[in-house]
């Protein structure tokens, strides 16, 4: 069996970015975490990411981008290598009433996120 020869045409890339997956009533939503180094999360409008569940606080979290930080250049090895590549970003609950939830457990304090995270 030959392999199938793909031109650059054949080729589709979804998401080059990260975002995040929101479930409710009118469906899903998808979010994108770009062009910001955080975003908070609530019922209040002034929020970036407006949620209207009444379980939702009025400001409920954050999810915050973790600085990028370079390792020395004299560690050749590690020159390219940035620091917390496997969860670049954190959630955070703003002391909201019902609580903030990764992989079903409560949010107490700062948490980083990994892809595929869940409520």
């Amino acid at each position: 069996m030959q392999p199938k020869k793909l031109s650059e045409s054949n080729i589709t890339l979804l998401h080059s970015f990260p975002y995040l997956l929101i479930y409710g009533e009118d469906g899903q939503h998808m979010i994108p975490l770009k062009d910001a180094e955080y975003w908070t999360i609530g019922r209040d409008h002034t929020n970036s990411i407006v949620l209207t569940a009444k379980w939702i606080s009025r400001f409920h979290a954050t999810i915050q981008l973790l600085g990028v930080h370079r390792l020395p250049v004299e560690d050749k090895l590690a020159r390219s290598r940035a620091v917390g590549d496997s969860g670049n970003y954190l959630l955070v609950d703003l002391g909201s009433s019902n609580g903030s939830f990764v992989g079903g457990q409560r949010v107490s304090r700062p948490v980083p996120l990994k892809n595929g995270d869940r409520s």
